[in-house]
């Protein structure tokens, strides 16, 4: 197939949230294939960790996605002409803020939507109470409506969410040879993409849109990783890798809820109890259509194998575990 990253470059792009793995690499990638980039960051002075010695390479500008006027001077700034944007959860699907940007010569978005969209399902359609996708859905509307090109980026599983999502890495477990964690539905399947691999995609879309003179207004990439594995499996890959014991608890889902909400993650509840309802169906599986092809996307759009589950581990996890076992 051709390369959909080719020709019709992108010389000066933003990248908002670059203090993300996925907007660091996207920055990154960005870079690598000629674009200046500008940072584009609610506080500047933070470090970008994925940058190191390459972050002198990029332009800062304040910028907070939830603040139209902040974004419209961002871009004025900087001169860009094509935007990284992922979810910040606003009012009106962060149509004010897009808005702002395209007035202030935005011309192309590459957006961070999620998965769990149906596939060829109008994005107007998705339920309020599927409430991840409904957000993410909200923003590929306002896009559209205000005929602002742009690709949704579809990402499954991230490979680093069980860091976020199952481990408990409060300082009284850190500083032991044992990890405790916390899954419902031990046995769903996921695909655990790399963020590395996510933000490599959108940063090679920034920078190279399309390869057609006149782009649709809207393209869709569905990314997955390129094995299933289990949530056990998974986290025991983790201590595989970082050289500790992983003690997994299995809670049914109304448990998981409550620790993922009250207790450990401060997890908006609604984002919970879907996130529940998700693994309870099965997050991915290899008979699902859009699996093979979402795979496939991640050498097209970046050249290169998405990268395996235990290869994210021995890049990240000495930085996601600090101080834990072997880290990596």
């Amino acid at each position: 197939m051709a390369n959909p990253t080719s020709n019709c470059n992108n010389n000066n792009v933003i990248v908002f949230g670059p203090t993300g793995d996925v907007g660091g690499f996207a920055a990154l990638e960005a870079s690598r294939r000629g674009a200046k980039v500008w940072l584009a960051m609610r506080d500047t002075t933070k470090t970008v960790a994925v940058l190191q010695e390459k972050e002198s390479s990029f332009e800062r500008v304040r910028a907070d996605l939830s603040d139209a006027a902040s974004v419209t001077a961002a871009v004025r700034t900087s001169g860009a002409t094509a935007a990284f944007v992922y979810l910040v959860p606003t009012n009106d699907g962060l149509r004010s803020s897009l808005a702002a940007m395209q007035a202030a010569g935005i011309e192309f978005v590459v957006f961070i939507s999620t998965y769990s969209i149906p596939s060829n399902v109008d994005v107007r359609a998705v339920p309020a109470s599927s409430v991840i996708a409904f957000e993410h859905a909200a923003v590929e509307a306002a896009l559209e409506d205000l005929q602002l090109a742009h690709v949704a980026l579809r990402p499954a599983y991230f490979a680093s969410n069980p860091f976020k999502l199952a481990l408990d890495l409060s300082s009284s477990s850190s500083s032991s040879s044992c990890l405790e964690a916390y899954v419902s539905n031990g046995d769903c399947l996921v695909d655990c993409i790399a963020p590395d691999d996510i933000g490599r995609a959108a940063g090679a879309l920034l920078a190279s849109p399309s390869s057609s003179s006149s782009p649709p207004l809207k393209r869709i990439f569905n990314l997955c990783g390129p094995q299933l594995l289990t949530f056990d499996a998974m986290l025991a890959a983790i201590g595989r890798v970082a050289g500790v014991d992983v003690h997994i608890h299995h809670l049914d889902a109304a448990r998981w809820v409550d620790v993922m909400a009250d207790e450990l993650r401060a997890l908006p509840r609604p984002a919970a109890v879907f996130l529940t309802e998700y693994y309870a169906r099965g997050f991915v599986s290899a008979q699902d259509a859009r699996y093979a092809p979402a795979v496939a996307n991640v050498r097209a759009l970046t050249d290169r194998d998405a990268m395996s589950f235990d290869e994210y581990l021995r890049l990240h996890c000495r930085r996601l575990l600090p101080g834990v076992g072997g880290g990596g």
